[in-house]
């Protein structure tokens, strides 16, 4: 699957669909992804959106546990992830800042 997204955006088409069976790693791909678009492709900001309050924590959980196969950090080392938990949140995800909102990570400033 993830090559045929990878094929889609190399083409210049930035919309894909990814279908997966329950327990296939839905999460891990999209975070896999998440982590390529942010470190090769510029992306400042990306939504990662779920329907329910569990499957939001749940993904929060795997962010913050995952490490890239070419760096020895965590994921949360590299980029801010934040979960929105209000409209209040989601104005603060909107601003210029270096910050994000849940899940949506952004790059951190470089040193």
């Amino acid at each position: 699957m993830p090559d045929h997204l990878e094929t889609s955006l190399t083409s210049d088409k930035p919309r894909a669909l990814v279908q997966m069976a329950t327990g296939s790693g839905k999460t891990f791909t999209a975070i896999t992804q998440v982590y390529r678009l942010l470190k090769h492709a510029g992306a400042r900001r990306i939504l990662f959106l779920v329907d329910t309050k569990n499957l939001g924590e749940q993904a929060e959980q795997e962010f913050m546990a995952f490490i890239p196969n070419d760096d020895n950090r965590k994921f949360t080392e590299l980029y801010n992830v934040q979960r929105l938990t209000s409209p209040a949140s989601q104005t603060t995800a909107r601003s210029s800042s270096p910050r994000s909102s849940a899940c949506t990570p952004r790059s951190r400033a470089r040193n």
